[in-house]
């Protein structure tokens, strides 16, 4: 064979061996040269005509390929292709270089632009080894407390006898929680409420229902338990007798360290309030320190028990029915606070307290008079 034959047809047509996977053009189609010619080359055979470049010898090579038998012991198209799939790549292969790079191009970008959606993995649970001991948006965020509270105290009034002073309640509240920044805007609604103050020095028993309270208190809670008081609601004066101020919103939520704690922690807090009420101002201070003892399952789920020992004082100054007034009380108060992880809220708590102190009658000339008072408070989720 020429040099030329043997360049056009890259080597295949070696005369040791039988010339195989050429162009069935009819017969002795084995001694047919490799399918070459100019006019299989022409736009209108829809080939690339090659003929006036230096690639010359590469025509050949891409001359409708998919018209040869394939060769022994290979299948009739190349692995993995189908007819649909030859049929696209004749298309690609017959259009210009720049276009087929420019449609790669585009296929990379589509398939970057958009990749398989990952599985959505659920938040992991909080952990309970050292578990964070800070207020969050809970995840109901309405809720409703159960509560009760009762005050007994005792005065010693010299030739007037024992005089016992007795205060007792019970209601429930709807906590409304959300987000404000970083804090927690809580809205506190009293839905049931019942009580009673009663002086065995005179005046009877008075009592106080839901009707006396109008309006929700809304407050502003930090994640360490601190409150701010936003607006308050409307109370009457024997309300306020018999369940306080402040006081009976504030019992729903304790002081917190705010981050991760290990069992056995514990922390300080001084609490300072300051009420008044018809004509009484009230001024308490709480030096509270605070222990994550241990943990607990109640009803299936897992609660860190906070132990809580305060040492309280208060002081009580105004004019009541006329006659003027000066309490002064000090004393210990103990609570056991259940407290859910996984919530970020408190589930019960109960609270004792006994303090002595002293109190005083000005106008009667009547001081320092021996009272000792002892409270307890309870209250719980409800679910």
């Amino acid at each position: 064979m020429a040099p030329r034959e043997r360049q056009r047809n890259h080597g295949l047509n070696d005369p040791a061996e039988p010339r195989r996977g050429l162009a069935k053009d009819g017969p002795g189609a084995q001694q047919q040269e490799w399918p070459g010619r100019e006019k299989d080359l022409t736009p209108e055979a829809g080939l690339i005509d090659y003929s006036a470049t230096k690639g010359r010898r590469q025509r050949d090579f891409f001359a409708d390929w998919t018209r040869f038998e394939p060769l022994a012991g290979f299948p009739a198209l190349p692995l993995g292709q189908t007819a649909a799939n030859v049929n696209r790549s004749r298309s690609i292969m017959r259009l210009p270089m720049r276009t087929q790079l420019i449609i790669a191009a585009a296929l990379l970008a589509a398939c970057s632009s958009n990749p398989p959606p990952r599985a959505t993995q659920p938040d992991p649970p909080p952990s309970l080894d050292r578990p964070t001991l800070a207020y969050a948006m809970p995840a109901s965020p309405t809720l409703t407390y159960e509560y009760s509270d009762s005050t007994a105290s005792d005065i010693q009034a010299g030739a007037a006898g024992a005089i016992k002073v007795n205060l007792g309640a019970r209601g429930a509240v709807d906590l409304l929680f959300e987000p404000d920044g970083s804090n927690l805007k809580v809205t506190v609604t009293v839905k049931e409420f019942s009580g009673s103050f009663a002086n065995s020095a005179g005046g009877g028993v008075v009592n106080a229902s839901l009707a006396d309270v109008k309006g929700p208190a809304v407050l502003t809670l930090s994640p360490r338990g601190e409150i701010t008081f936003v607006s308050k609601p409307e109370m009457t004066p024997i309300f306020r007798q018999v369940a306080g101020s402040d006081g009976i919103f504030r019992r729903f939520f304790s002081r917190l360290p705010g981050r991760r704690i290990d069992a056995g922690y514990s922390w300080t807090d001084t609490v300072s309030t300051q009420e008044v009420n018809e004509g009484l101002t009230t001024r308490t201070q709480n030096i509270v320190t605070s222990t994550f003892s241990r943990d607990s399952v109640i009803g299936g789920r897992t609660m860190l028990v906070i132990t809580s020992v305060s040492q309280r004082s208060l002081e009580m100054r105004g004019v009541t029915q006329g006659v003027e007034i000066i309490q002064k009380l000090s004393g210990p108060a103990n609570a056991i606070t259940l407290w859910d992880p996984v919530r970020r809220l408190v589930v019960s708590r109960t609270e004792t307290v006994r303090m002595n102190g002293t109190f005083d009658l000005p106008a009667m000339s009547m001081t320092n008079m021996p009272i000792t008072s002892t409270g307890r408070v309870s209250l719980h989720l409800r679910d």
